[in-house]
């Protein structure tokens, strides 16, 4: 299943691709509704503050940086939807890198809590260490880069889990703080590909209702196709931080050997 080296960062993307397309239903499907969902919403909500003088409603879509117009209860919907997709892409990927079965959409959102509570303490860690000459704060990111994931796939709780994440992180830091810089240039770069691909560089307010929703949908659709490939990303890069730390892919073979045979189809790398 696995190789004796650890996975590069091309493999990694190219194990979360090739998840995210075998299981549509439970990555692509849940995106598509959750930023289709959050474009009417924040429609709705600018038109509240009035969005005459905004700027393009789009960008939020992938960073989030939105047109600072936006009430807190937009800002709420979109942590809770994210909140929400994460446990469905972490399973997808769990249970097509071990072959385990499919955990029930009930018990996916019940870990929803959790994974809240992981990434306060996460985002609180980061803050307080950027704040200490950055370097810190940087550090504390790549250390909980994989925190999320063992929430959902380990059923580890909040504290459990990162302190799970620092202990696997340790084993290859180098290679999780280039993971980590890949994956937010990669979410980056696809929220400018929203504006390069807007025709001219007119204002907002001066732009015509075409382009504007071509904005919006340009924005639904790179979302939809970049979460889920990004958050299935991290749950390749925790699996195969499991693998060269404990051994996993032993515990597979073993596992394989000793049942009767598995017929379904296992990502490896090519």
């Amino acid at each position: 299943m696995y190789g004796l080296r650890p996975l590069r960062l091309g493999e990694i993307f190219d194990a979360a691709i090739k998840i995210t397309k075998a299981q549509p239903g439970r990555t692509f499907g849940p995106a598509a509704l959750l930023f289709s969902s959050l474009a009417v919403l924040q429609w709705l909500d600018l038109l509240a503050v009035d969005m005459s003088r905004t700027t393009t409603p789009s960008l939020w879509g992938l960073f989030f940086a939105g047109t600072g117009r936006e009430t807190p209860l937009f800002w709420a919907a979109v942590v809770i939807g994210l909140l929400a997709l994460k446990p469905f892409v972490y399973d997808a990927a769990h249970e097509t890198l071990i072959g385990t079965a499919p955990t029930p959409p009930r018990e996916l959102l019940g870990r929803i809590p959790t994974l809240a509570l992981s990434g306060a303490i996460y985002i609180v860690a980061v803050a307080a260490g950027l704040l200490l000459f950055i370097i810190p704060g940087l550090i504390a990111a790549a250390l909980g880069a994989v925190a999320q994931p063992a929430v959902v796939n380990e059923r580890q709780d909040a504290l459990e889990a990162l302190r799970r994440s620092v202990d696997l992180v340790k084993t290859d830091f180098a290679r999780v703080v280039g993971f980590t810089a890949t994956l937010w240039c990669f979410r980056v770069m696809a929220g400018l590909a929203v504006a390069l691909a807007l025709p001219g560089f007119l204002p907002y307010s001066l732009q015509p209702n075409s382009t504007r929703l071509m904005a919006v949908a340009l924005t639904v659709i790179i979302a939809t196709l970049v979460w889920p490939v990004t958050l299935a990303a991290r749950a390749v890069l925790f699996t195969d931080l499991r693998v060269r730390a404990e051994s996993l892919d032993v515990d597979l073979l073993i596992a394989d050997a000793t049942m009767v045979e598995d017929t379904r189809r296992r990502w490896a790398p090519s």
